[in-house]
This record gives C-alpha cells, sequence and structure tokens, in this order.
C-alpha cells in the first residue's frame, strides 16, 4: 500500500497563500468572490497552527481608529489572529497612503470585510504599532477581573433556555489548570442550548467535534469570552484538531460565516439583555 501523504492543494490545483489580493486569486476565485478569498486566508492560518476563533484574555476588541467603532463579526477573529499586541486601533491602508503614514518595515497588512454600496470588499488594515508617523493614543495595561464577576451577565442571559443535554464538568475537573478553560467550555455549553432553542433542533453537546454545529458554539463562545476577559484554550494548535477544522473550512467556504453570523446573532441578544437589566 501506498503510504504517500497526500497533498490536497495539488489535488485541488490551489496554493494557499496569505496574499488574497495578488493575480492568483482574482483567477482562481474571482475578484469579488470575497468569501473563498477570506476562506482561504483562514485555511492559512489553520496550517500555521493558529485557530482564529481562540483568543487571550488580554488581547483587546479591535477598533477602526477612523469610526472609533469595534469591527463584528468575522472581521474580530481575521484581526486579532494576525496581530498579539495591546493596542485596540487599526487603520485601512486607503488611509495610510493618503496621509503620509508609513508602514514599519515588514509589517503586513491584515484583510478586513467592508461594504459599499450593498458590494462586500477586501481592504487590509494595519495596527497603529505596525504604523510609523501615527500619534497612539495612551493604552492601559490591561487587568483580568475576577472570573465570577464577568462570568455573572453570560450566565444569567442563558438561565431561560432549556437544557437539551447534561454538562458533567465541574471545576474539580480543572485542578491545577486555568480556570478559563472551564468557563470557556461553560459558554460553549450555554451556546449550544441558545441554538438548540433558537433552532428548533435537540443535538447531542459533543465539544470535541469538528463539525459546523460546532463551530457556532465554540465562536459564539469566543464572542462571550470575549466580553468577559477570559481566554480560550488551543490558540495555537497542532495535529489532528488543525487538520479537521482545516478539512470543515475547505469542505464549504461559507460555513465559518454562516457559525459566526448564527453566534454573532446569539452575542447581539445577549449584549441587549445587559443593556436592558443595567437601564432597569
Amino acid at each position: 500500500m501506498n503510504n504517500k501523504k497526500i497533498d490536497l492543494s495539488e489535488i485541488s490545483g490551489i496554493t494557499f497563500r496569505d496574499d488574497i489580493e495578488s493575480s492568483h486569486y482574482k483567477r482562481v476565485f474571482g475578484f469579488r468572490d470575497v468569501k473563498a478569498r477570506i476562506n482561504d486566508y483562514l485555511i492559512r492560518k489553520i496550517e500555521n497552527k493558529i485557530v482564529p476563533w481562540y483568543v487571550n484574555w488580554c488581547q483587546p476588541w479591535p477598533v477602526d481608529y477612523l469610526s472609533r467603532e469595534p469591527f463584528r463579526g468575522i472581521n474580530l477573529f481575521l484581526l486579532r489572529s494576525n496581530y498579539c499586541g495591546l493596542c485596540p486601533y487599526w487603520l485601512p491602508e486607503s488611509h495610510i497612503d493618503k496621509k503620509g503614514i508609513a508602514i514599519r518595515k515588514g509589517e503586513r497588512g491584515t484583510p478586513v470585510i467592508l461594504k459599499k454600496d450593498g458590494v462586500s470588499y477586501i481592504e487590509r488594515f494595519f495596527n497603529l504599532e505596525q504604523l510609523h508617523n501615527v500619534e497612539i493614543p495612551v493604552i492601559k495595561q490591561p487587568v483580568k477581573p475576577a472570573v465570577e464577576e464577568v462570568t455573572a451577565p453570560v450566565l444569567d442571559f442563558f438561565r431561560e433556555f432549556k437544557t437539551y443535554d447534561k454538562f458533567n464538568y465541574t471545576l474539580k475537573d480543572f485542578t491545577g489548570r486555568d480556570t478559563d478553560f472551564y468557563y470557556y467550555l461553560l459558554f460553549q455549553y450555554n451556546c449550544f442550548n441558545w441554538y438548540c432553542d433558537t433552532y428548533k433542533k435537540e443535538l447531542s453537546f459533543k465539544p470535541g467535534r469538528h463539525n459546523k454545529e460546532t463551530l457556532i458554539y465554540q465562536v459564539g463562545a469566543a464572542f462571550l469570552a470575549s466580553y468577559g476577559r477570559i481566554s480560550t484554550p488551543f490558540y495555537s494548535i497542532d495535529g489532528y484538531d488543525r487538520n479537521l477544522w482545516k478539512m470543515l473550512l475547505m469542505s464549504d467556504k461559507t460555513t465559518i460565516f454562516d457559525a459566526t453570523a448564527i453566534a454573532l446573532k446569539m452575542y447581539d441578544a445577549f449584549l441587549e439583555a445587559v443593556e436592558m437589566k443595567k437601564a432597569s
């Protein structure tokens, strides 16, 4: 039997690259096929042992420096997977060209999906720390809050949803480990119940699976972890898990976008509930 390693890029005729603006991508995917090009970029990240929807607690939520608006959806994961500094502010490349701001040697921009007149397109953004001749606002050193304090509003929001399966983990199972891991898994479980409740599905909670449903509640848990400033595990990942996530994204270029859209719907409902509770 021939045990030669299968080269997926050789079979597909596509070489995965970071440079999604190249003529190669326009030829293979089409200039306006934004999802395919971004999906390929994320696959490249996974090949490089980075899972974009995992994050460390101290990474800030990315913000557009010009509008001061936070990035949403998949742009959150694109930006944080390419830069691990403490500065939250990002500038579009088009603004850099006009204002005489210089890009530091060796720095690379990060693709972000924008819309103009209802049409999606890609523009590269640079973190302020990647640039010369730009004033960086004072950035406070992040302080990790008490985990009970930041998880309380999350768990309170999910109490109203039906439990579709048992959560068989307790803090005792995480003795000697960072308790963030436990709370991230608990967030996954709550996102799972929200998904089943909202979409009238009854699934078995299997956090180790690599399918679209698992991606939905992992991405949802990543949004919640960002809100609560807890770390998600396996930001850098090897072997089995990495290959399965890669295969999932390769099998359907819309998977990560669908999962992010559903997870973001849940996250927005959570934020609205928190704001209403504060107002009352």
